[in-house]
């Protein structure tokens, strides 16, 4: 109930904490008046933050007769994935025909509220495509059927759960408060008060023990900021701002140290103790974190080699002779176990056929029975998904006006405080501008100053063109790793987010093509009209502009880095071949005539150049100095005394400065429609929450396996039938000792018989 105190339309917090008193269970609930809280101190609501310890705390909305409605887009239901006879296969065309490699097959299980589970295996084994598959992210055919709450996973299961990737992909110049906040302004519904979401945000951040580090910057390689660790953290936070049931964390301890991972485990199952589900790949955890786990899922190759309790795995294996020494860590043990060595083909055999062995084992363990039963129990209950909350559920919370302006106020922000960037661009801008001073000083109104001027123009618009488009180029490619990750958790759209970021740093990228131009303009003597230097002072503008929304487009376009560092020279490099200065126009080859008409450069330059030289007069004269010499111009093939007949030299007499002007305007915005379109379509997060509820063909299972097969049997035919080795590891899994058929072989310290090899491998 709410006290009489709290006025209608409020907006109030919800403390709720429980304890134990006299053998009972007792909940204490407090509400606080939001409007008047929020104005209280930053030092106050920090000092409250550290007192309420893991007191939760939800901001709900008072407004009319719609009742609370809690800021979590959950709603705080408990929710259950189960999977069942799991498989992943994508299809390969090799001459015409297609084949199906399987990834995953066979692979049941499930995660409740308040476990988590540690999917382990070697590099290859299918970790990450596993919690892919269970995400909904995999690009590939998903088989078997995956299930919430009993349900089919529906539209809204993006929002049910959240994903947290392998690499931290945060803004290095924000903070962590700033990160944070953002998200929760992003993603919570627009009926919940900014007050609310700062307070949802507040409450994430002390919920994952970050309160020392809140205003810190995040960083990276060259900026020193926030820990490793306390960078997985705010990547966790990112995606808790929801409140999300379901959490899958992709190695989440991934360039940690020991110490590190542990508390990041340890943050990650606190998490989970309040009512979610977790599933986590991860590699080699030490002991101490490896016991964090409740449950844990061994992958080898697609399949399982175990699955179930985490504490009963050393039993598990233990029971197949494979005894975990007392003091080994038992997560690197079954990894030397599981792991599928490739030094020379018979310790590869001997070790494929140990796994397959596991395999098969698990199949016929009380283990996978239990799992199997677990499953058909959970089938047959009346539990509801939690497709009911599809109703209040909406692909962007935020409309289309509001999201532009949260992410323009991110992107101006970041941009603004890239000081060091900044730096470098006003002292390389002021650089060139020195070398060109140095070089073209002086140019005069001779013949020699016909050809300065022509040289110095390209050189002046090809130098601002390369810096602008390769420096864009690379910094659009960079963010939009952290732009795929953000709209693969249907963050915001796709038209806010790139008209914000080519907002946001327009002025910046404007000013220093303008400065750039009055340092040099009058430094080297080009034509001295007024007119002439302001309409040359635009046309820059306009040419560096195509090259920055050339680099955008490429940069949204390239798959990769090194296919952006190839395209943009080569791209650079074909449009100033057509630019007008190394072929006249009239010798251009009718095949490449179009080319000439996409390239910025050919209007930006045949523009400055009438500019400068349209109206102005030179003199056959050699300078003084030079008076001796044979090369007369005068007496020359050809003498220029006025520039029109320059311009009619380069066939560019008939320039329209003002419509090349709006071509290029056109141009721009034509690379920056693309470059939207390249960001749009050819950037789309893998999603995929259909299955085929049928398992992996048998006959595609057997087309990856018969491979291994040929090649086993024909290395093997010497030995006695069904009969291998398996090698002798050392510590670490080094060392591989041959020996004869029918013999035992150790490995650290634990009894490895030989392994009678099936005919089902």
């Amino acid at each position: 109930m709410i006290p009489p105190h709290v006025p209608t339309g409020a907006t109030v917090a919800v403390t709720v904490c429980t304890m134990t008193t006299g053998g009972q269970d007792v909940a204490m609930v407090a509400v606080t008046d939001m409007d008047e809280a929020a104005q209280a101190s930053a030092a106050t609501r920090k000092a409250a933050k550290k007192a309420s310890g893991t007191a939760g705390l939800l901001a709900v909305d008072m407004s009319g007769n719609d009742g609370l409605r809690l800021s979590s887009m959950t709603g705080g239901q408990k929710l259950e994935l189960t999977w069942k006879e799991l498989g992943f296969s994508i299809a390969q065309k090799k001459k015409k025909q297609v084949s199906h490699k399987v990834i995953l097959e066979d692979i049941d299980g499930a995660v409740k509220p308040g476990e988590i589970l540690a999917v382990m295996g070697t590099s290859g084994s299918g970790k990450t495509t596993f919690l892919n598959v269970l995400s909904g992210r995999a690009d590939g055919e998903v088989h078997g059927s995956i299930n919430v709450n009993g349900a089919p996973r529906g539209k809204d299961f993006k929002v049910q759960s959240a994903y947290v990737c392998q690499d931290d992909l945060l803004f290095p110049n924000l903070s962590v408060r700033e990160t944070i906040v953002f998200q929760s302004r992003m993603k919570l519904p627009k009926h919940v008060s900014r007050a609310a979401k700062l307070q949802r945000a507040e409450d994430v951040i002390a919920e994952l023990g970050l309160l020392d580090c809140a205003d810190t910057w995040i960083g990276d390689t060259e900026l020193r900021g926030i820990s490793g660790g306390e960078r997985k953290r705010v990547a966790i936070g990112v995606a808790l701002i929801t409140d999300p049931r379901l959490l899958f964390l992709d190695e989440p301890t991934s360039g940690l140290d020991s110490y590190n991972a542990f508390h990041v485990i340890n943050t990650i199952q606190k998490l989970a103790r309040r009512d979610r589900a977790v599933i986590c790949t991860i590699h080699q955890p030490r002991a101490s974190t490896y016991k964090l786990f409740d449950k844990l899922l061994l992958l080898s190759r697609g399949k399982v080699a175990y699955y179930g309790p985490r504490a009963e795995a050393v039993d598990h294996f233990a029971a197949q002779k494979f005894v975990c020494p007392q003091h080994d860590n038992p997560a690197d043990y079954f990894l030397d176990i599981t792991t599928i060595d490739s030094r020379t083909p018979e310790i590869e055999d001997s070790t494929m056929a140990q796994t397959v062995e596991f395999q098969k084992y698990y199949r016929t363990s009380a283990h996978h029975a239990a799992a199997i039963q677990e499953l058909e129990r959970h089938g047959k209950g009346t539990t509801n998904g939690a497709g009911g909350l599809s109703e209040q559920l909406h692909r962007f919370p935020l409309n289309w006006f509001t999201e532009f302006a949260v992410l323009f106020q991110r992107a101006f922000t970041n941009y603004r405080r890239k000081k060091k960037d900044t730096i470098i661009a006003f002292a390389q801008t002021v650089l060139f501008a020195v070398i060109v001073i140095a070089v073209f000083h002086d140019l005069g109104t001779d013949q020699r100053g016909v050809q300065n001027r022509a040289g110095a123009l390209f050189f002046i618009t090809l130098n601002q063109c390369f810096g602008q488009l390769m420096a864009i180029t690379m910094v659009f490619f960079n963010e939009k790793q952290i732009f795929l990750r953000e709209r693969a958790n249907a963050t915001y759209r796709v038209s806010t987010y790139y008209l914000a970021k080519v907002s946001s740093e327009f002025p910046i990228q404007v000013l220093f093509p303008i400065l750039y131009s009055c340092i040099v303009y009058w430094s080297v003597g080009f034509n001295s009209g007024v007119d002439r230097f302001f309409t040359f002072v635009i046309l820059m503008v306009a040419i560096i502009f195509n090259a920055q929304s050339l680099g955008i487009l490429i940069g949204a376009a390239a798959p990769n880095a090194q296919a952006a560092n190839l395209m943009s020279p080569l791209i650079m490099i074909t449009a100033m071949l057509f630019s007008g200065f190394y072929v006249n126009d009239a010798n251009i080859w009718v095949g490449f005539t179009w080319i000439k008409h996409v390239s910025f450069l050919y209007y930006g330059y045949r523009a400055v150049m009438f500019n400068e030289f349209h109206g102005q007069e030179f003199s056959c004269d050699l300078p003084a100095a030079n008076a001796t010499s044979t090369d007369d111009s005068c007496t020359s093939s050809r003498c220029f005394e006025t520039g029109d007949e320059v311009l009619r030299f380069y066939g560019m007499e008939d320039v329209n400065v003002w419509e090349n002007f709006a071509v290029l305007w056109g141009l721009s915005a034509a690379f920056r429609v693309l470059g939207y379109v390249a960001l749009r379509f050819l950037n789309k997060p893998p999603s995929n929450l259909a299955t085929t509820d049928s398992r992996v063909p048998r006959d595609w299972v057997d087309a990856n396996q018969e491979g291994w097969e040929n090649d086993f049997f024909r290395r093997n035919k010497s030995r006695p039938s069904g009969l291998i080795v398996l090698p002798n590891m050392g510590p670490g899994g080094e060392g591989a000792d041959a020996v004869d058929a029918g013999q035992e072989s150790t490995a650290r310290k634990r009894p490895a018989p030989v392994t009678r090899l099936s005919s089902a491998v």
